[in-house]
């Protein structure tokens, strides 16, 4: 979501939410198809993915659809949601955080938790 300046409020921003995007199997292949105006200051994405372990996706059927079912089903998946943040100077924000560890201090947060999306996010900013 791209963030605007607010009128009258100092180093304000505002919240846009872009909708209708579509799927897609590849997030920064997508989002190098993207771009913004000069007067948008940065953008901000939010993912929801499963983790499993590595073990998990040996042998998974050939069909996306079965092998999403079988994983989504896999009882050591983990829930996450990621997300991503990026000033058009450079600065950025990562915020990860695990559904069965969901409260505010077990957020786990840092600038490159998440480098691809934060370098795809960045290249959607630049000219």
């Amino acid at each position: 979501m791209p963030g605007g300046p607010v009128q009258g409020v100092a180093d304000g921003l505002t919240a846009i939410e872009e909708g209708g995007l579509g799927k897609t199997s590849c997030l920064e292949a997508f989002l190098a198809q993207l771009a913004w105006a000069e007067e948008v200051d940065g953008v901000a994405l939010a993912v929801e993915r499963l983790v499993v372990p590595p073990e998990a996706e040996r042998d998974l059927p050939e069909d996306a659809d079965q092998a999403a079912e079988l994983l989504a089903a896999h009882p050591d998946r983990k829930d996450v949601r990621l997300l991503v943040a990026v000033l058009r100077d450079g600065e950025s924000a990562c915020l990860l955080r695990q559904r069965d560890h969901d409260t505010d201090d077990k957020v786990a947060s840092g600038p490159d938790l998440a480098p691809g999306l934060v370098q795809a996010l960045a290249a959607t900013l630049r000219d």
